[in-house]
Parts: C-alpha cells; sequence; structure tokens
C-alpha cells in the first residue's frame, strides 16, 4: 500500500520537482519538505498543504507520458482528466486517502516513469528562508527623492531625534538644488534634528565638478557651525558609473536610491521604516567610512591653543590668498596649499581643508564670485584671531 510519503515522492519525481522549489510555491522549508518524502513527517493539513499541493502539480502533469504514468500508478482506470481543476480536485482526493496496493503492474509503471523522467538533481540540503517583511515606501526621480527626503526627515522631527544621521551620496544632487522651498526646508528640518541634539556623520563626493563640490559644502555650513557634524571622504577616484545614495537614521529608518551616471528618468527611492535594515545599512555605511578621511578639521574658539595653531599654519602657507565674505562666515583660500572656512563672530568656528580637489574647487568658486573680499582686510583679522582676540 503506498504511503502518503510515497505518493508525494512519486508526484516530485514524475514533475521534476525539487525540495526547494516547493517549498518556497507552498512556504515550506526545503528541509521539511524533505522529511514528508521520507516519512519523518506526516502530511501537513489538507488546506495549508494539500490543497495547493495538489494544485501545483495538477499545473505540471502536462505531457501525455506524465498523464499515462499518473492514471496509471493511481490505478484511475480511464485517462487523466484534461481539465486542471478536475486533475487537482482528483490529486486532492488521492492525497488524501490510501491506494490499493503496490502490485507488479504498479512497479511496472514506476520503472517505466524512472526511465523517461529526468533525474532529480540533490538539493545540496539548502534550506531557502522567508525574507523578513518590512514597511517600504517607493518613490521615483528627482521629484521623489525630495519628497521620500521630506519624508524621512519629517518622521524624524516629529518623534525623538535620533542619536546620529548617516549620510552619503554621489548621486546628481540637482535634486537638493533645483527645488529654492525645498532646498530651505531641507535646511530648515536638519536645523531642528541637530538642536535636538542629533550629530550628522557625511561622507562627502569629492568626484563631482567644481561648483558642485563648493555648492554642497557651502549648503553645510549653517550646520557646521553647530558642530554637530562630522565630514569625511573617500580620498581614492572612482569612476563614477554607478552610483548610490544613502541615508540612514540609527536604530530608525533609512532612505536608499541607486542610479547609472547619465540615467535620467524615474529611478527608484526606497524609505525603509524598520530599524533592521536601518542596522544593516549602518553597517553597510560604516564599512565605507573606514576606508575614507576626516574632509575638514573643525576648531571652536574655546579651544583657543588649536585655533591659533591652526590660523597660524593657514597664515604661512604659500599660493595667492582669495577671500569672500558669505553665509555670515570668511571663505580664505591659498591656491594650491588649503582652505579656511571661519565664523569670525563669537564663538569662533574654523573649518580647515587642505584637499586638492576641494581647494580646487573653493578657489575656482571664488574666482567666479562677484566682490571679493579685500584679502588684506581678511589677513589682519585672521591676524587678530592667531593673537587670541577671539571676543
Amino acid at each position: 500500500m503506498t504511503t502518503a510519503a510515497g505518493k508525494l515522492d512519486f508526484l516530485m519525481k514524475l514533475t521534476s520537482t525539487q525540495n526547494a522549489a516547493l517549498g518556497r510555491a507552498l512556504r515550506y522549508d526545503a528541509s521539511y519538505i524533505s522529511r514528508i518524502r521520507s516519512g519523518k513527517r506526516k502530511l501537513p493539513s489538507k488546506e495549508d498543504f494539500l490543497r495547493p499541493a495538489a494544485a501545483w502539480f495538477a499545473a505540471r502533469i502536462r505531457e501525455e507520458y506524465q498523464k499515462a504514468a499518473a492514471a496509471g500508478y493511481m490505478r484511475l482506470g480511464r485517462p487523466w482528466p484534461e481539465d486542471e481543476e478536475a486533475a487537482a480536485a482528483l490529486l486532492l482526493a488521492w492525497l488524501e486517502g490510501e491506494d490499493p496496493g503496490n502490485d507488479p503492474a504498479e512497479r511496472m509503471i514506476a520503472a517505466m516513469l524512472s526511465r523517461r523522467t529526468k533525474p532529480e538533481l540533490p538539493d545540496g540540503g539548502y534550506d531557502a528562508r522567508e525574507g523578513n517583511g518590512t514597511e517600504a515606501v517607493l518613490f521615483y526621480g528627482d521629484a521623489g527623492k525630495r519628497d521620500g527626503v521630506a519624508a524621512f526627515l519629517g518622521e524624524l522631527c516629529e518623534g525623538k531625534s535620533p542619536r546620529r544621521l548617516l549620510l552619503f551620496s554621489d548621486e546628481d544632487m540637482a535634486w537638493l538644488y533645483e527645488d529654492p522651498a525645498f532646498t530651505r526646508s531641507w535646511a530648515r528640518m536638519m536645523e531642528k534634528l541637530v538642536a535636538g541634539g542629533c550629530r550628522v556623520r557625511i561622507i562627502h563626493s569629492i568626484s563631482r565638478d567644481e561648483n558642485e563640490m563648493w555648492e554642497a559644502v557651502r549648503k553645510w555650513i549653517p550646520i557646521y557651525l553647530s558642530g554637530s557634524v562630522e565630514p569625511w571622504y573617500y580620498p581614492r577616484l572612482r569612476d563614477g558609473i554607478f552610483r548610490r545614495t544613502l541615508f540612514v537614521a540609527e536604530g530608525r529608518m533609512a532612505l536608499v536610491s541607486g542610479s547609472v551616471r547619465g540615467q535620467t528618468g524615474e529611478e527608484l527611492v526606497v524609505l525603509l521604516r524598520d530599524p533592521a535594515a536601518a542596522a544593516a545599512l549602518e553597517r553597510e555605511f560604516s564599512a565605507y567610512l573606514d576606508l575614507c578621511r576626516p574632509l575638514l578639521e573643525i576648531v571652536r574658539s574655546e579651544n583657543g591653543g588649536e585655533l591659533t595653531r591652526v590660523l597660524r599654519a593657514f597664515l604661512s602657507l604659500p599660493g595667492e590668498l582669495r577671500t569672500a565674505r558669505l553665509d555670515g562666515a570668511v571663505v580664505c583660500v591659498r591656491e594650491d596649499s588649503g582652505a579656511l572656512v571661519v565664523k569670525t563672530e563669537a564663538p569662533v568656528t574654523l573649518f580647515s581643508l587642505t584637499e586638492p580637489r576641494m581647494v580646487a574647487a573653493m578657489g575656482e568658486f571664488l574666482r567666479r564670485t562677484p566682490g571679493e573680499t579685500d584679502p588684506s582686510e581678511v589677513l589682519a583679522e585672521l591676524e587678530r584671531l592667531a593673537a587670541g582676540g577671539t571676543d
């Protein structure tokens, strides 16, 4: 008498179905299917297993030899049903009951079947696992990225500020700058998060064109002045073919997107409201950060010795000096040597950088900026600050 396990094993061999494939279709582990076939587990309930299994096999018994073998093995005494629903009902009834027995005719049919079906490949013992369900909200294109970022920052502003934001993007930044209303809203939300105690760790991309590089830093100056930003950069050149944006609120949520250089259209942006997903992306960010270097040295007036050291080091650099007053700060560039951004009102804050591509970008920006400040006037102000005049 054929057992339930034997029936399932027969159908799987007849249709060349592997454990993993049936497990995925019925939402069972491949190892569980294997134990049913071996007789170590009973067949699960009718609704959870037998009915969907019958429908699965009915849809896959299509060849004439399969129909003949199934009809013979089940002792139908009539041709296999041509209607798939009728075949599924027949298989369900057969899986629920017992067959007449294993007589010589049945062995002959099984032998014929073994010669005509494809050999079953071992599944290697791998159990496919179900993924973890989570809430993902999808946006598309630059407008979608603005909407996604607004939702991301807006939810963080409405709740308790996250301990840290992790930010990286080497995608085209037009989405941030082409809509002035959004740029203002983005700045206000970032300032609110920082005021609430959130720190920001950002990896800047220095492979952008000069204007875009400086524009990115310029937009961050008000937040830099808070002392809550840690700016980094990856020192090696990348080809920039595949690009990525990764924003993570530690322990809370994340926003990710990707594109190919020159791609225009509806690029996918995904907002993930899931702590486990955020934790996985935190690890990705940290792995990249390990390859990066600090972009700016940031010194505040309460550390007077360091402030004096940084100012004197800059004043001693060679090269033509260019200066401008911008966004409540003085921007100074020594051609090919280094750059400073100085908030001269108390409390004084300095941002010093020497990365050549960023220095060149800031120099080019100042050459294009109308109304440069008299360098001698700025030098006198820097000398005063270097001498300790920070009040």
